[in-house]
């Protein structure tokens, strides 16, 4: 028989994605996120990368993740302080010490003080407890993993014959503990056990945890026994038959030929953990808001003018639930494992009314200073970036829409996403709030110059306005799993392509058609010859569903769509005209947010004190703008943010794409502004245009194409400028 195989990796990507979901039903409710801290001391490098790998998983389901890191000389009363500092911290509801500790710090001791409604690992003393007594309390994280694959697989554990191989107080013990709440017949085998094979070969269900890679081989499973193997071990790839040089404590390749069901190694339990992890700090974040509610802060009663809060008895009981179902139909909705197997799966609970306490109060004076220091709270924002740094942001982007009516969206959500690691959803959906300020006023700049087309902003608005409403209301239907979290990194990556594209031809098509009439003796009208409805429709309902999906597009797509339809629009009439519909189409994309989504209003509020100034100038200052060097950086900036969405986890190969980025933009922006430079200009410069465009062009790849165009862009260029003054004022 061939057993089935228990994606760990496919359970543990729904569990997240259900903890992100209530995650959010938690920020709703509260207006504010659970939040992890993670202590480091030390610099191991594995420690280093196990507390990476929670800290993004933390960001990645919408908690805040809070990074403590400590030199390997700290003293065991600087560790302790820093424990107490986070026990005492009411934005943070789980603690983690990583272990192993440096020599002369007592990890036992140490994990002991965390306080035991924080300590999401399940290993304090009091927890411990808490489990041998079968009272509530937060459970550890890798048992309670296995017992949802148990579950997922539909394993009956009551009155099944359970052998846990292991005793360690971190898996064997805790595991046991566990099994026996389930009904099961537990055997805990370890160094000193007699007949090691035959205890297992009893065993329904075998569970390994001992880091001794293959000691478990066919014969010590009894047929259609299943096996968990949480060991991992690292051997040479020849020795493990696998590149990655993992392997189990069971003997894989043996076992799978014995058992029913079986866990691989690696993408069974290990996943399990860190998302059980997330599952504990948000049922600890429970816990302690229904002893201790936080989303309105109560003021001290003693009139003292702090806005304090009621302190948490670390000796009450944590009511978290052992399981994350607790009330779980074993029929389920089904979840994909390897050879086409389904076990069962079901909903999260949802947070309560019972468990979500706002905390009312009976003076409305109160509730207003209430409402008003829940407003300053900012200890919950999705980014830890300092709001300066995020104003600046902001004015970057500003600037560029004022100057070009391009580059806002394109510029700043991936900035958010890439730089400031803001989920993507709450990152679109906070700059879509921050353009609603910023395009009004740019849009108003415009309006006082008259360089404004109504009737196409009519249209386009009518297409629009529903579509960037579909789209924000589509991207909020997915979910927030690591995976949805990775196609809307990459819908936002290839948008951010489309724009640079459209940029690029926007640059060319204009340079075309003003040779064109200038060649009639015509100069660009503000008046299309005709209006062309539905095409202008088309154009609004495709621009707005990207906008609302994206935040990226209203300028730069917008106005090179427009651009095609009515290409003796001036310059100033498109981005006056773009600028203005896009008040009403980033709207009705902010309102699908605000309904559906997770605006971050204290990062929008930052962006906004930038962006605003930013705009106005940027406006202002169109007239000016250095098409040929604000034109070339904008599209750099934006293909390099596509890459790094689209290529996030390979830095190899991201690496090579800038570099590649890096050689090839300018030569070959180079080859495209000499293709648009009349012959004549060139002529009256004596320089060959042929020449200059093979040499950037063809160069373009190599370096002889990127110092080319230096010496374009700084020398030859203005010489043809300078030429094509002359020629017209002859």
């Amino acid at each position: 028989m061939s057993a089935t195989i228990i994606d760990g990796k496919a359970i543990a990507a729904d569990v997240r994605a259900r903890v992100a979901e209530q995650v959010a039903d938690f920020k709703r409710e509260l207006g504010r996120v659970p939040g992890l801290a993670t202590v480091l001391v030390g610099d191991d490098p594995a420690s280093a990368v196990y507390v990476g790998g929670k800290q993004r998983a933390c960001a990645e389901v919408g908690m805040l993740p809070v990074d403590r890191r400590l030199p390997a000389t700290a003293s065991f009363d600087q560790v302790a302080a820093e424990l107490e500092s986070l026990n005492a911290d009411d934005g943070v509801n789980g603690v983690l010490l990583q272990l192993p500790l440096p020599d002369g710090l007592d990890g036992a001791a140490l994990t002991g003080m965390i306080d035991s409604a924080k300590d999401v690992d399940g290993l304090t003393p009091v927890n411990a407890g808490r489990l041998s007594l079968g009272m509530p309390g937060l459970r550890p994280c890798t048992p309670s993993g296995v017992i949802e694959l148990l579950d997922r697989a539909d394993v009956t554990l009551e009155g099944a014959d359970a052998v846990v191989v292991g005793r360690s107080n971190l898996l064997g013990k805790p595991m046991a503990q566990l099994l026996l709440e389930r009904n099961a017949t537990v055997t805990v085998c370890h160094s000193r056990t007699r007949d090691l094979r035959a205890v297992c070969a009893r065993a329904d269900v075998l569970i390994v945890a001992v880091g001794q890679a293959r000691l478990i081989g066919a014969a010590h499973i009894k047929p259609g026994a299943v096996v968990i193997d949480v060991g991992m071990n690292r051997l040479t790839p020849e020795e493990a038959g696998n590149k990655s040089g993992l392997v189990g404590d069971v003997d894989y390749a043996a076992a799978v030929e014995v058992a029913s069901a079986i866990t691989p190694v690696p993408g069974g339990v290990g996943p399990m953990t860190i998302a059980f992890l997330l599952h504990n700090t948000l049922q600890a974040a429970r816990s302690q808001a229904e002893r201790h509610p936080r989303a309105i802060p109560a003021l001290s009663p003693r009139g003292n003018g702090k806005s304090g809060l009621a302190g948490v008895n670390a000796c009450q009981p944590v009511p978290a639930p052992t399981s994350i179902f607790p009330n779980r139909s074993r029929s389920g909705l089904g979840v994909g494992i390897a050879g086409g197997q389904e076990v069962g799966s079901s909903n999260l609970p949802s947070p309560t009314s019972e468990s979500l306490i706002i905390g009312p109060t009976k003076s409305s004076n109160l509730m207003d200073l209430h409402v008003l220091a829940a407003v300053l709270d900012t200890a919950h924002h999705s980014t830890s970036a300092s709001p300066i740094v995020l104003a600046l942001a902001g004015f970057i982007g500003g600037l560029a829409v004022g100057l070009t009516g391009m580059g806002g969206g394109a510029l700043m959500t991936p900035a958010l996403v890439l730089l400031f690691k803001v989920d993507p959803k709450v990152a679109v959906a906070s700059d879509l709030v921050n353009s609603l300020v910023m395009k009004p006023i740019g849009g108003g700049v415009h309006l006082r110059r008259g360089t404004i087309h109504w009737r196409l902003v009519a249209l386009m608005a009518a297409g629009s306005v529903p579509a960037a409403f579909a789209g924000a209301f589509l991207l909020n239907q997915f979910g927030d799993s690591k995976h949805v979290q990775s196609d809307i990194k990459a819908l936002l990556g290839w948008a951010l392509l489309v724009a640079s594209t459209a940029i690029i031809a926007k640059a060319v098509l204009t340079a075309r058609e003003n040779r064109r009439l200038a060649a009639l003796g015509l100069s660009p009208n503000l008046e299309p010859h005709t209006i062309k409805p539905a095409p202008t429709l088309l154009v609004g309902v495709a621009g707005g569903f990207i906008v609302g999906m994206t935040s990226v597009g209203s300028g730069s797509l917008m106005i090179v769509l427009l651009m095609l339809l009515y290409p003796r629009l001036s310059s100033k009439t498109l981005v006056g005209t773009d600028l203005v519909q896009a008040v009403p189409l980033v709207t009705a994309a902010a309102l699908g947010q605000l309904l559906f989504g997770r605006i971050d209003f204290a990062l929008a509020g930052a962006l906004i004190v930038g962006s605003v100034p930013g705009v106005y100038v940027g406006a202002r200052s169109s007239a000016l703008a250095p098409d040929g060097v604000v034109r070339p950086v904008l599209v750099s900036v934006l293909v390099a943010s596509a890459l790094a969405l689209l290529i996030p986890d390979n830095p190899v190969r991201l690496a090579w794409a800038f570099a590649i980025v890096g050689l090839t933009a300018l030569p070959l922006w180079g080859a495209v502004d000499a293709t648009l430079r009349p012959q004549a200009d060139w002529e009256a410069a004596g320089h060959s245009r042929t020449r200059w465009v093979a040499v950037q062009g063809i160069g373009a790849p190599f370096l002889v194409g990127f110092f080319a165009s230096i010496v374009y862009f700084f020398d030859v260029r203005r010489q043809v400028s300078r030429a094509d003054t002359l020629v017209s004022t002859s």
